[in-house]
């Protein structure tokens, strides 16, 4: 029984004397550990690694919070920003490396390479903060809706370019617009060098909602500034009366920018429901 009681006093004073995590940046600020980063090739995805080392007598848990921002040594590269915490243990005289889940935070600066050399800069602040909080605590960080939300804020893009729907609400509800009810998603190609982002529009995706007072054939469709259908999303198909909810997606990559709709029309292309899009 004294065993035991000893056991128990032990393992309580071990985990009341155990340090709290220091932040990366004050553990570099006093010194406690030495960093080297570097890009691993692109800018959203787990796009660092972060060499930590511990030239001290001692252990140090170090934690790299969401809202992270590194600079590149090469001005014309994009800054990143950290989308996933991570806290570890660096062990006393050891290097402990990590990647980090990131996105970019200037979309029309050069993606990285690989190889490419970074320095710590500052943690993020407002709304930025805010949406790699968010992208962290719902897991969101290898999702391509992430670096959409973080454009939005950095880049002021439309909301309507993040794909998630939880995410697209919590950025809208953030900077005060209402919840988009589509998404248009965009072709991405960011080769080392060249911007991250270009307005290339591919897919329209959305819900749509509709009531029938009546049994009836409806048309689904995507139609331009001229009333003009270009794509149907399904044609002449029978519904019954009552409510109604779909999910559909157009694709318009060969479509010019602008203002369009989707309509719901009968055989006689009357207007039953329509909703304005614009990519």
């Amino acid at each position: 029984m004294r065993t035991l009681v000893l056991s128990l006093f032990a393992f309580s004073l071990a985990l009341s004397c155990k340090a709290d995590p220091v932040d990366l940046l004050d553990a570099v600020a006093k010194g406690l550990i030495h960093i080297r980063i570097e890009g691993q090739g692109g800018h959203n995805g787990e796009a660092l690694k972060i060499s930590l080392n511990n030239k001290g007598k001692k252990p140090v848990e170090i934690r790299i919070p969401a809202g992270q921002i590194f600079e590149p040594e090469d001005s014309s590269l994009q800054n990143l920003i950290v989308l996933e915490e991570k806290s570890l243990l660096v062990e006393a005289g050891k290097i402990r490396p990590v990647g980090l889940f990131t996105a970019c935070t200037e979309a029309s600066d050069g993606s990285p390479a690989a190889g490419s050399a970074f320095n710590l800069a500052m943690l993020a602040t407002g709304h930025l903060l805010a949406v790699a909080q968010f992208i962290n605590e719902h897991k969101l960080y290898n999702d391509p809706s992430a670096q959409s939300a973080v454009w939005v804020i950095t880049d002021k893009h439309p909301v309507t370019y993040i794909a998630n729907a939880e995410l697209a609400g919590f950025v809208a509800k953030s900077i005060g617009v209402a919840p988009p009810e589509y998404a248009v998603l965009h072709q991405r190609q960011a080769n080392p060098g060249e911007p991250a982002f270009r307005h290339a529009p591919a897919a329209l995706e959305g819900i749509f909602r509709y009531d029938l007072s009546a049994e009836q054939p409806v048309s689904f469709g995507l139609y331009n500034d001229q009333d003009q259908a270009v794509h149907y999303f399904f044609k002449g198909r029978k519904q019954m009366r009552g409510s109604h909810k779909f999910r559909f997606s157009f694709e318009i990559r060969n479509l010019p920018p602008g203002k369009y709709s989707v309509r719901l029309v009968d055989t006689a292309e009357q207007v039953i429901k329509s909703m304005e899009v614009e990519f």
